[in-house]
């Protein structure tokens, strides 16, 4: 039973850190009868079906078969995340960054930590 309490506990402690999110486009119709070809344009670019990309805003990306739009964010800017009171998180790219003490009077028990999320 203390097992179980126990895997349950480092589960919650470490759910901070997990955060994700995903969207889904629809391929491109045309007029009844016309077939568009599968290809998929994300922010001006044109991707091939099959093609997958990592974009600026800590996103992976994929072109369906059918062309098909599929981008699910990853890192710190996929969801909000709570360190505590009093703070906050210098980020320094989509995986990696520091916890500060937001107000300036210390009352963030972890400021100067750094923080790695591991992608999966």
């Amino acid at each position: 039973m203390n097992g179980i309490i126990l895997f349950v506990l480092v589960i919650l402690l470490s759910a901070n850190q997990i955060s994700a999110y995903c969207f889904n486009s629809l391929p491109p119709t045309g007029p009844p009868g016309f077939l568009l070809p599968a290809v998929c344009t994300y922010k001006g670019r044109t991707y091939s079906p099959g093609e997958a990309w990592d974009t600026d805003n800590c996103e992976e990306c994929q072109c369906d078969k059918d062309g098909g739009l599929s981008c699910c964010g990853y890192g710190f800017p996929a969801g909000l995340m709570d360190f505590g009171d009093g703070c906050d998180l210098y980020q320094l790219d989509c995986l990696n960054g520091i916890i500060q003490d937001k107000d300036g009077i210390s009352t963030c028990e972890r400021a100067g930590e750094y923080i790695e999320l591991k992608r999966n």
